[in-house]
């Protein structure tokens, strides 16, 4: 069993964090092939969590109908539909920015940079919340952890355990992913919390 490393004694300071919801879309809350009760059970500590920041970005996802990731994943959250809103748990959030992105990894995103790069100048911390731990969380922290570390900036990624989920079935069993990818986060230099609340 693998080792994860969590720092429950780590201070967030809100004022100089940018939160991160990540595809917390209807196409993973409530509705089509992707939906998950798992991730659904976190939109309101999601929303609980985000009335402490005063900086937060959401990266979705956003599809045209022939994306080359259909070809790992059936086809979800096509651009325009509803599977591609906003939760009804996050409705009300105030987002201060909300990028768009057509694989699982949101450090591509489009307008990535022309947003971060605030964030990142202004030496803010980073926390990551949403869907999935082992899909798009995991590839979207450790991508942006290997940038920063690229540029120099010795800068906070945190994941807080109980604001992230994914799915369970058959040949994707929630519990083992979920803690291979923490463990591999962790051994990436991203700071795990078990909780945020």
């Amino acid at each position: 069993m693998f080792k994860i490393n969590f720092n429950d004694n780590f201070c967030v300071n809100y004022d100089k964090s940018l939160l991160i919801v990540v595809d917390m879309i209807k196409g993973f809350t409530d509705i089509g092939s992707l939906k998950s009760e798992f991730i659904k059970s976190i939109c309101k500590d999601i929303k609980n969590a985000s009335k402490k920041f005063s900086h937060i970005v959401s990266i979705n996802d956003s599809h045209k109908k022939h994306d080359c990731e259909f070809n790992n994943f059936p086809t979800h959250c096509i651009e325009g539909s509803c599977e591609c809103e906003m939760c009804d748990e996050l409705k009300d959030v105030k987002f201060t920015h909300t990028l768009f992105k057509n694989s699982t990894n949101g450090f591509f995103s489009k307008n990535f940079m022309d947003v971060f790069k605030y964030y990142i100048d202004n030496n803010f911390d980073f926390v990551v919340v949403g869907c999935c731990t082992d899909i798009c969380i995991l590839q979207f922290c450790i991508t942006f952890k290997t940038y920063l570390n690229f540029i120099n900036k010795n800068l906070n990624i945190i994941v807080p355990k109980n604001l992230v989920e994914t799915y369970d079935c058959e040949n994707h069993v929630r519990d083992k992913v979920t803690n291979a990818s923490l463990y591999l986060m962790s051994n990436a230099g991203i700071v795990l919390i078990n909780s945020l609340l």
